[in-house]
């Protein structure tokens, strides 16, 4: 520390000039007094009077303008290095040739002239490393151990460079001995960049991939669904390495990590070949509900790295979804409206063909994997839907051939439901035809016709107690009655010949009779060999749906089509009416860095897919510090919302909440994950050379192994930290001034009243 200047200054703001100026002025005017009153006296007493008046005014002065005295020192000291040495159960591992790598460490720190030849320009702090960083002294360096539980770079460098701040010490750099084994499941290079200093890692260990002797079986990717359907068939694709075990038969398992139970298996014999081998594992979900699952291989004898014999993997189990082919003839209101509705059931994957002006289909909606330009040409295409809708298509879009494989579909267990139109069933010419097998009704001939006048359909016995109208039954009339809540009247229907002897007919027109006098069928099912038909004529249902949900009054289009598609599929599940919503991550478990995937799907009043509610997540992270989110729904897929989340290591409990307006919609969902590495500390112990030349390049240092520790110290330079600090002494606060300022005015007014001078 060394004194650089001193400064005058005034604390109000005034300038010395005019402090000085103003001096000057009293000091003349006392001398110019007491020349001209006070001659007669001594010339001790005058000098005395005239001092001491000078002294008051000065003392006087100084009260007003409040002058301070500013001594400003410099002060020069070497910047701070930080020695972090890795004391994790890693670096207690011995490798070939070198040993124990913390051995290695403390013997090139304590005999290597490491530290002496850094003390020369900096101030070295040293550190132990593991969860945390802990200052430690030279002579600790002989006891150290490495007996960590785990690693966490990033926090370690923090710690340390927080404990040299707190010293209000310059940090010039982290020297990081390290294998670079880091468990913490944090963004290691990025947090450690945020700190501003450059780190120079040290690296201790090798990759022990490399050695000549390596042996090691582990899992190089894992590939799956993140949602599956109950009861659906799914493939996990997983792709393993191996070396050193020959063509040895090994058995990957698919377990459930929560019930601790085999999911699925499959036995391997391993490839003497260099790459991956590709193993499948299927299996059958059937619960509903998340799956936190772990793909695993065996831990085979004289294995080096046990790291990669487990991955995580999560697949959310939805409801069983149905996959359902609408194929309209025209663009009219009725395919319209229901094509919409099935988009909305959460419960069904649509594929919607329509054809075009020009003749050409166009495919709306989209179900995975499958892709149509025109009706499908083959068997296995009709099988791979669970229900087939027929609206306005004239039976000459089809060949005979297309027709035959659509029967033998839906006898090996497909639906088929038959809409009304103007080229529909008898209209549509499909007397005759493979579909009439199918049919509960005969179609009659192509001059059948329509009956046109408005009508509302009436329940028969079967209707009332059929699973496609319950809970509905209310907007119906019996036959002869009238509806508790009645709905408004159908534009007409589609005319056919009578039931077949394996239909059972739903409904009838109120008026109109068919070709054997009985009441004209509206409604009609059966079923065909192993799969299900249905028969609806009204070809204007959509009528029963805006009108009633503008008006907020219940309908049963939703119910009524939803439930038909459902019997059709022989599904037992029933719709699920209700407003709620339904919540998943696509994963239980995070690794480093990983992006978490937040889902949901709302549904409205009526329990239909809505995108216009408001989806919300409260995020709960390990530290009970909470996240609020908005999730944005999906372009394109109806009522369904996502969004991603940045997490921080630990637990967290997403709760999400929907509503639509003010209306809540259902309850909370709850749902769990974990980020950070599964992994214990001693199950990955080869270097990991490549996360320490990130940190350096991130950072602005250096990389370098053991042997070029001695060559980083001599390299590294530091110019001396300088900085001024002032020392300000305020001239006018000082008590002593004050008591001088009093003694000088008593003494200074005893004295004139003594020789009586005014």
């Amino acid at each position: 520390m060394h004194p650089l200047a001193v400064t005058f200054s005034l604390t109000r703001g005034y300038s010395s000039v005019a402090f000085f100026a103003m001096l000057a002025v009293c000091v003349g005017l006392i001398v110019w007094f007491y020349v001209n009153n006070a001659r007669s006296l001594p010339r001790w007493y005058f000098a005395v009077l005239l001092t001491m008046r000078v002294l008051i005014v000065i003392v006087l002065l100084l009260f007003i303008f409040q002058p301070e005295l500013i001594f400003r020192r410099l002060f020069a000291s070497a910047p701070r290095l930080l020695v972090l040495l890795d004391a994790s159960g890693s670096m207690a591992h011995a490798d070939p040739d070198t040993g124990p790598r913390i051995e290695l460490a403390k013997t090139n720190l304590r005999h290597g002239g490491i530290l002496s030849k850094l003390e020369e320009q900096f101030s070295v702090s040293l550190y132990k490393a593991g969860v945390t960083a802990q200052p430690i002294s030279y002579g600790d360096l002989r006891r150290l151990q490495a007996d960590q539980e785990a690693t966490d770079l990033a926090a370690s460098c923090k710690a340390a460079h927080d404990n040299a701040k707190q010293n209000r010490g310059q940090v010039a750099g982290i020297i990081l001995l390290s294998d670079g084994i880091d468990n913490s499941g944090r963004r290691v290079t990025e947090e450690i960049a945020s700190l501003g200093v450059p780190v120079y890692p040290v690296a201790f260990g090798v990759r022990i991939e490399e050695d000549k002797d390596f042996k090691n079986v582990g899992i190089m990717s894992v590939e799956h669904d993140d949602f599956v359907p109950k009861d659906n068939t799914t493939e996990i694709h997983v792709l393993v390495e191996s070396h050193g075990y020959g063509s040895r038969p090994i058995r990957v398992v698919f377990k459930d990590k929560e019930k601790d139970k085999e999911l699925a298996s499959q036995e391997l014999v391993l490839s003497t070949r260099k790459g991956g081998q590709r193993v499948s594992l299927k299996f059958t979900p059937t619960e509903i509900g998340r799956i936190d699952g772990v793909v695993e291989l065996p831990k085979l004898e004289g294995e080096n790295r046990l790291g990669d014999n487990r991955k995580p993997v999560s697949i959310n189990v939805t409801g069983p979804r149905i996959k359902v082919l609408y194929i309209e003839g025209v663009l009219r209101a009725e395919g319209k409206w229901l094509m919409r509705t099935l988009q909305t059931d959460p419960n069904v994957d649509l594929l919607y063909l329509v054809k075009s002006q020009e003749g050409h289909f166009l495919q709306r909606g989209n179900i995975k994997g499958i892709s149509l330009s025109s009706i499908p040409t083959s068997l296995e295409t009709w099988k791979r839907f669970d229900v087939i809708l027929l609206g306005d298509v004239h039976s000459s879009l089809f060949t005979r051939n297309q027709m035959q494989d659509l029967k033998e579909a839906v006898m090996d267990g497909r639906g088929l439901l038959l809409l009304g139109g103007l080229t529909a069933l008898g209209p549509g010419k499909y007397a005759g035809t493979p579909l009439e097998d199918l049919s509960p009704v005969w179609f009659g001939s192509a001059t059948i016709g329509q009956e046109n006048g408005e009508f509302s359909w009436e329940l028969t016995d079967d209707g009332q107690v059929h699973p496609i109208f319950s809970n509905i039954t209310q907007f119906f009339p019996a036959r002869g009655g009238t509806a508790e809540s009645p709905l408004q009247k159908l534009a007409g229907c589609t005319r056919v010949g009578a039931s077949r002897p394996v239909a059972s007919v739903l409904a009838t027109h109120p008026t109109a009779k068919g070709p054997d006098g009985k009441p004209l069928v509206v409604v009609a099912v059966a079923n065909v060999g192993n799969g299900r038909s249905m028969v609806v004529t009204a070809d204007t249902t959509h009528r029963w749906y805006l009108p009633n949900r503008g008006l907020g009054r219940d309908s049963p289009y939703v119910k009524f089509w939803g439930q038909a598609i459902r019997w059709l599929a022989s599904e037992e599940v029933k719709r699920d009416d209700k407003p709620g919503l339904s919540a998943y991550t696509d994963k239980g478990e995070y690794e480093p860095g990983e992006k978490v995937r937040l889902l949901a799907t709302a549904r409205d009043m009526q329990g239909q897919a809505t995108s216009d509610a408001v989806v919300s997540v409260s995020i709960i992270g390990p530290a009970k510090e909470r996240t609020k989110l908005v999730l944005p729904k999906v372009d394109g897929k109806l009522g369904e919302y996502r969004g991603t989340f940045d997490p921080t290591p630990g637990p967290h409990e997403a709760i999400f909440e929907a509503k639509l307006g003010d209306q809540p919609l259902g309850k909370p969902q709850t749902v769990k994950f974990t980020v950070g590495k599964p992994d214990v500390e001693m199950a990955e112990l080869s270097l990991n050379d490549k996360l320490l030349k990130e940190i350096a390049d991130r950072t602005g240092g250096a990389y370098c192994t053991w042997l070029g520790i001695k060559d980083l110290a001599g390299s590294l330079t530091a110019a001396q930290e300088r900085r001024t600090e002032p020392v300000k002494f305020p001239l006018h606060h000082a008590p002593s001034f004050f008591g001088f300022f009093i003694a000088m005015a008593a003494l200074e007014w005893f004295m004139r009243k003594r020789i009586q001078l005014a």
